[in-house]
């Protein structure tokens, strides 16, 4: 039996649109890139647009992710970690969403503490802070495009397929026994972890 092919079909929003392509043979994610970049002023993210809408042929769908090099741009991640893109319904364009961990807000305080500092305490007498961080807010705001993590035209994420199968969904008044059983964050290596204190205690004498 011939096996079904795994196809993603692209298609151009846009005529400068990229299509993803794999960097090297054995890849699992594709290079996707950026045609377009907006500041989100109220949410303080920066929205990239890939011109791109896509479809996959069976049940695949994709996962949208950072690439590893994200470390050298500005410290960003990707607001919600992997984008899931189901591409059997989906045919919106896909965009990828950034923020900085050092937002807008706390680069004007930190601007505004530096000067405040070198500042003489006559000028302090007269001057605000609140005005100070103001002043940094509105400079960062309009230069906020200087802070985002990649240029229009630079990789800015990967596409990587994922195939599936369809689940039945059950509903049930008991489920199996575990060793685990309740046990919530972490509770498999404290199960694991032993009380260096405790081993100590038994190894002393007293007399």
């Amino acid at each position: 039996m011939e096996k079904e092919k795994k196809i993603v079909k692209f298609k151009k929003l846009v005529p400068e649109a990229i299509i993803p392509t794999y960097a090297h043979d054995g890849d699992i994610g594709m290079d996707v890139f950026a045609v377009r970049v907006e500041y989100d002023q109220e949410n303080d993210a920066y929205i990239y647009h890939t011109g791109l809408a896509c479809e996959t042929v069976g049940h695949m769908g994709l996962l949208g992710m950072m690439k590893s090099s994200i470390y050298r741009h500005g410290h960003a991640f990707l607001v919600n970690g992997v984008g899931l893109i189901d591409s059997d319904q989906f045919r919106g364009e896909i965009c990828y969403i950034y923020k900085n961990r050092t937002g807008l807000r706390q680069r004007a305080i930190n601007s505004a503490c530096s000067v405040w500092v070198r500042k003489g305490w006559f000028d302090k007498l007269f001057d605000k802070f609140d005005k100070e961080v103001d002043y940094w807010m509105q400079l960062y705001s309009e230069s906020a495009l200087a802070f985002a993590p990649y240029s229009v035209g630079e990789s800015i994420g990967q596409l990587v397929p994922l195939t599936f199968d369809t689940v039945e969904i059950e509903e049930t008044d008991e489920l199996s026994k575990t060793e685990r059983g309740e046990g919530g964050f972490g509770s498999t290596a404290a199960s694991k972890k032993k009380s260096p204190h405790k081993k100590i205690k038994n190894s002393l004498k007293i007399d």
